[in-house]
C-alpha cells in the first residue's frame, strides 16, 4: 500500500473502508476517527445497503457492526464473502465490531469475519487491526 504524507502531519493512504452502522452516531465517529487517520471511507447503515455500495464501487476492507437491523453483520459476512464479482479472485478483509459481548467473537469468526474488535475498543485496536488487514 502506497502511503502519502500530508504538509499538516496527517498521513493519508489509498485504502477505502466501508463502514457500516445502523446507529449514525456511531457511523459518522467511525468514519471520522478513519478520515483523520487518512483513510477513504464510505458509509452505509445496513447489510442491504452495503451490498448495493460494494456492487458499484471497490473497497479494501469492511468494517461492520454485528447487530443491525434488515441484514446483521454475520449475514452481511456471509453474502460478502460468495460474492464473485470482487476483483482477481481477492478477498475482502471484514472487521465486525459491537458493543456487545466479546462473546460474540467466536460467531463472528464462524461467519467469515477476518477480525472482531469491541466498541469500547476503538480507536485502540481498530486502526491497528485495520493497518494489518491492508497490507500497511
Amino acid at each position: 500500500m502506497t502511503l502519502y504524507f500530508l504538509l499538516e502531519g496527517h498521513m493519508t493512504t489509498n485504502c477505502k473502508i466501508l463502514v457500516v452502522d445502523d446507529d449514525p452516531e456511531q457511523l459518522s465517529f467511525m468514519k471520522q476517527f478513519l478520515e483523520r487517520k487518512g483513510y477513504q471511507t464510505l458509509g452505509a447503515s445496513n447489510g442491504k445497503e452495503s451490498i448495493d455500495i460494494l456492487s458499484r464501487t471497490y473497497v479494501d476492507l469492511v468494517v461492520s457492526d454485528i447487530r443491525m437491523p434488515e441484514m446483521d453483520g454475520i449475514g452481511f459476512v456471509n453474502y460478502i464473502k460468495g460474492l464473485r464479482y470482487i476483483p482477481r479472485d481477492a478477498v475482502l478483509p471484514v472487521i465486525l465490531v459491537t458493543g456487545e459481548s466479546i462473546e460474540l467473537e467466536h460467531e463472528a469468526r464462524e461467519a467469515g469475519a477476518d477480525d472482531f474488535c469491541s466498541k469500547e475498543d476503538i480507536p485502540d485496536e481498530l486502526e491497528e487491526k485495520i493497518c494489518r488487514l491492508c497490507g500497511e
